[in-house]
């Protein structure tokens, strides 16, 4: 089992290396261009955003601009102006006060208004606490009372003036006249109600007023304006927000408690390396977790910042990696579940290998494979291919089991016709010398051949000889059979002397030179000869035992060189091709050759061996 699902482990895993990496390399470009796309929109719609708040503050300005002409020529103004330079009586005061009040009601983001008048006095009206007396912070002049976060003013079309707005006020014959000055953030803080500080810049313009007898004598109107209105004005995409800075210090922000910081103090530490991205004008850089842009406004001189959270841009990022991971998924589970799909017949017929093998290694050879619907060819050809190996090794093993057993009967016949060995060559023996002393020496030489007949059949019984030794034990045989035959029986040996020392299994000849004497020789007339001879030719050891005896009929030499035929009376035979089978297979042969009344021949074929000693 555990390899069957490797096979689906190493498919899955094979789909998802084929997969999986195409698509992550897709993803990974398609993700750096949709950045790359998304940053470029991000920064475009950023600095529309940041030029249409620029054009806002600067229509705002201008509003205040116009506000402040408007009053700097109004003649009924400068008619209230011409009549206080010797100082201005209770009537004219109440005047300018109510047009400043009037003025606050109709412009949205006015504080307060006050005038210097050519005297030196101020004339003012406070829109926060709704007075023109005591007002806590106006009464000594738009900074009298007000703590500065900026000590310089900007004038309109003409840079930056290094001027304090408190010395503003003495050195006013200086300003240029009916021309805008925007002055500096201040902040004022009631300590009193511990009311929120109120943060506002002022908006100024100086003007002449005829004097009589003097000439010309100089005014000077402020506007106080709330900072607040400034993040009104401005506006951008989603959630941006907005700064003005000038000369590092912050004037206006959506927190006000960071107006008067400078943008070092303010800055948080970004994620991102401080890389700096200049878009014409545009000046863009990180910011904390924020994208920031940045231009100049040419009304005020002021610096106007633009940032913008990216928490909303990162959030778009990680949903389209997302989805992406999702694709990915989806690509890898439905080709997942196709090669599940795919191959499970192929898994089934596996699977049902495996289990037949494993009854087959079990022992159990009787199982056979079963083809099912759906099964390829090359499982079909496995399965015919197992059942047939199983079927042969099944047929195998029975004959290896019947050998077994016929050669474990011919032990205990070898065993039971052994005794005791010992006891049979000392009797030999015994017998042996008590014929010398009767000086009966044929019956010694035959007493003596026995025991040596004995003890090469039982020593070592079927081991490795030579060619040789075979040959001097058949002529001991031999002389021991032709006493039984009544005749001498002439054994000629012609064996070269690389055969004689080749090696072959005992008595294999034996029942081939027993049967030449029993069938072939026995009741010869004339001389019997029997002829052994044995070479070697193309690698194989070939051994012939012939004689001159009674021959056989053609049909029992064909019945005989068949070797799947059986007789009961040629158990001789039949032993010699069981133990070739044995020892050799395939490799050895026999076969033989007959004339009738004329001679016997029968040809031993065995693969070269080493001899006895050598092997």
């Amino acid at each position: 089992m555990k390899r069957l699902w490797g096979l689906r482990v190493r498919l899955i895993v094979l789909l998802v290396i084929l997969t999986l990496v195409p698509i992550i390399l897709f993803t990974v470009i398609f993700q750096l261009r949709v950045v790359s796309f998304m940053k470029n929109t991000l920064w475009a719609r950023m600095q529309a955003g940041l030029e249409k708040s620029d054009r806002l503050l600067s229509q705002e300005l201008e509003q205040y601009a116009v506000l402040l002409y408007a009053f700097c020529t109004d003649p009924d103004i400068l008619l209230l102006a011409e009549r206080s330079a010797e100082g201005i009586d209770g009537e004219d005061r109440a005047v300018l006060q109510e047009r400043f009040r009037q003025m606050c009601e109709r412009t949205d983001g006015l504080l307060g208004i006050s005038v210097r008048m050519p005297d030196g006095g101020w004339v003012y009206y406070d829109a926060v606490y709704d007075t023109a007396e005591e007002s806590p912070w106006l009464e000594d002049g738009p900074y009298g009372r007000a703590e500065l976060l900026s000590g310089e003013i900007s004038r309109q079309g003409a840079g930056n003036a290094d001027m304090d707005l408190r010395e503003m006020v003495p050195r006013v014959s200086d300003l240029t006249k009916e021309e805008t000055y925007y002055g500096p953030m201040a902040v004022w803080r009631d300590g009193e109600t511990k009311e929120e500080p109120l943060y506002y810049f002022s908006a100024g313009m100086a003007f002449s007023v005829r004097t009589e007898g003097e000439g010309e004598g100089d005014a000077l109107i402020c506007l106080c304006v709330d900072e607040r209105r400034l993040q009104e004005t401005m506006e951008g995409i989603g959630d941006a927000l907005f700064y003005l800075e000038k000369d590092g210090v912050i004037l206006s922000a959506p927190d006000a408690s960071r107006i008067g910081r400078t943008v070092a103090q303010d800055r948080k530490p970004s994620r991102q390396s401080a890389s700096v991205l200049d878009y014409g004008e545009f000046h863009v850089e990180p910011y904390g977790d924020c994208a920031t842009c940045a231009i100049g406004n040419t009304a005020s001189g002021w610096t106007m910042i633009e940032l913008y959270p990216l928490a909303d841009y990162r959030a778009e990022l990680r949903q389209q990696r997302l989805l992406f991971v999702l694709m990915a998924g989806i690509v890898v589970l439905s080709g997942a579940g196709f090669i599940l799909f795919v191959t499970r017949p192929l898994l089934v017929s596996v699977n049902g290998i495996l289990n037949g093998m494993k009854q087959v290694e079990n022992g159990d050879y009787s199982v056979r494979l079963k083809k099912h619907r759906g099964m390829s060819q090359e499982m079909e050809r496995i399965t015919d291919g197992f059942n047939a190996m199983v079927g042969q090794t099944e047929q195998l093993i029975a004959r290896v089991r019947q050998a077994a057993k016929e050669q474990r009967s011919a032990e205990i016949s070898a065993l039971e016709a052994q005794i005791d060995p010992h006891f049979l060559y000392n009797t030999l023996d015994v017998i042996n010398w008590k014929a010398v002393a009767r000086e009966e020496y044929e019956i010694s030489e035959m007493v003596g051949d026995l025991a040596d007949i004995l003890r090469y059949a039982i020593k070592d019984a079927g081991g490795i000889t030579t060619l040789g030794r075979e040959i001097a034990w058949l002529k001991k045989y031999v002389r021991l059979q032709q006493e039984k035959l009544g005749s001498r029986v002439q054994i000629f040996g012609e064996v070269s002397r690389e055969a004689a020392g080749a090696g072959m299994h005992k008595m294999l000849l034996q029942p081939l030179v027993e049967n030449s004497i029993r069938h072939g020789l026995s009741g010869k007339e004339g001389q019997p000869i029997l002829v052994i001879t044995g070479e070697i030719r193309d690698g194989l050891l070939r051994v012939t035992v012939g004689d001159n005896g009674a021959g056989m009929e053609p049909e029992l030499v064909r019945t005989l060189n068949d070797r799947n035929y059986h007789r009961r009376n040629h158990f001789g035979i039949e032993n010699v091709r069981k133990r070739l089978t044995l020892y050799y297979g395939d490799t050895a042969g026999l076969s033989f050759e007959s004339e009738k009344g004329r001679y016997t021949r029968v040809t031993l074929t065995l693969p070269v061996m080493e001899g006895e000693g050598k092997h």
